[in-house]
C-alpha cells in the first residue's frame, strides 16, 4: 500500500463494518491503491479491486484474473502487471 496510507487494513475483519460501511476507506483505497492486496494472517492473501471499472473488466477476463490457480510470485509484481492490464 502507498506511504501515505497510514494502515493496511484487513477487509474481512467484521469489526471494520460494526458501526457502517467505512465509506472513506474505500474512497482512499479507489484514490490511492485501487488493486489492494489483502494480507491474512491465517491465510494466503487476496487482491481487492475497489474500482467498478477494474471489477467490471476483472469479471470479463478470467483467462486473465483468477484465483483457481495460486503461482508464486512477488505482491509487488503482481500489482504491478494488474494495474498495466486495467489501465
Amino acid at each position: 500500500m502507498p506511504k501515505h496510507v497510514a494502515q493496511s487494513p484487513d477487509l474481512k475483519d467484521p469489526d471494520l463494518y460494526v458501526q457502517r460501511v467505512p465509506h472513506e476507506l474505500f474512497a482512499q483505497l479507489r484514490k490511492e491503491d485501487p488493486v489492494y492486496w489483502n494480507p491474512e494472517v491465517n491465510g494466503r492473501g487476496f487482491w481487492a479491486l475497489t474500482r467498478h471499472a477494474d471489477i467490471i473488466e476483472v469479471s470479463r477476463r478470467p483467462d486473465l484474473f483468477s484465483s483457481a490457480f495460486h503461482r508464486p510470485m512477488k505482491t509487488a509484481d503482481i500489482a504491478s502487471s494488474m494495474r498495466m492490464r486495467l489501465d
